[in-house]
């Protein structure tokens, strides 16, 4: 009798034996399936995070392309506004540096003795020395009964 009990004891240990490595392989077929499936959603991730990767490198080059315009037009524009500083700037030096004079009276058209006249003019009158630059007559004193 204690053969038998034996027997079935083995028996019984072999069958959950037998049922325990079923379940071990059960166990590790899922175990395989959940990693190939794990490794087939991290490839399609990462071909997402390239595909998104690309479509923000497309969009970084738009914005760089579109911040270099701007600059440029920026560059320009500032270009421009120093240009008309300096026109307003030298027409301002223009007014402000001459001089017309009404009263004198000089029968040439020699610049030297226009010029001698002037300072001797303007020394005179304004009581001041000046060094002149450039003379102009504009016209022959006329009269002032004709």
């Amino acid at each position: 009798m204690e053969s038998v009990n034996r027997d079935n004891a083995d028996s019984g240990v072999v069958e959950w034996t037998i049922r325990v490595l079923q379940v071990r392989k059960k166990a590790q077929a899922e175990v395989q399936r959940l990693r190939k499936r794990e490794l087939r959603w991290t490839r399609q991730k990462e071909q997402v995070i390239s595909g998104d990767m690309e479509e923000m490198k497309k969009m970084m080059r738009t914005v760089m392309q579109a911040i270099n315009e701007l600059e440029e037009g920026q560059k320009q524009y500032e270009i421009r506004e120093h240009k008309v500083f300096l026109l307003h700037t030298m027409e301002k030096e223009k007014i402000r540096n001459n001089v017309v004079i009404t009263e004198l009276c000089v029968d040439t058209e020699n610049k030297a003795v226009i010029k001698e006249g002037a300072k001797t003019f303007i020394k005179e009158k304004m009581e001041i020395t000046t060094k002149i630059k450039d003379l102009r007559k504009l016209s022959p004193k006329k009269p002032s009964w004709k």
